[in-house]
């Protein structure tokens, strides 16, 4: 089985720790591929574990979503 996480942060916050804790049991089972993609924070170099954005994207369309547009996520096209 194959089960992919998707979260905006990785290994802080409350659910970047919960993402985290998952992730590390699951990869204990045999049966059981884990991933995890996530878009904040800094990169991090473990198995099966992707970052699908760039810092300034993330900060450039938080400052569209927060002071021009108000749509959170709109503009984000080549993260997701």
């Amino acid at each position: 089985m194959k089960i992919l996480q998707i979260n905006s942060v990785y290994k802080y916050g409350s659910t970047g720790s919960i993402v985290f804790g998952i992730h590390e049991y699951l990869q204990k089972q045999s049966n059981i591929a884990s991933y995890v993609c996530y878009g904040r924070g800094k990169r991090i170099c473990e198995k099966n574990v992707y970052k699908t954005s760039l810092e300034p994207l993330s900060k450039l369309n938080h400052f569209i979503a927060k002071y021009i547009s108000g749509m959170l996520y709109e503009g984000n096209y080549f993260a997701t």
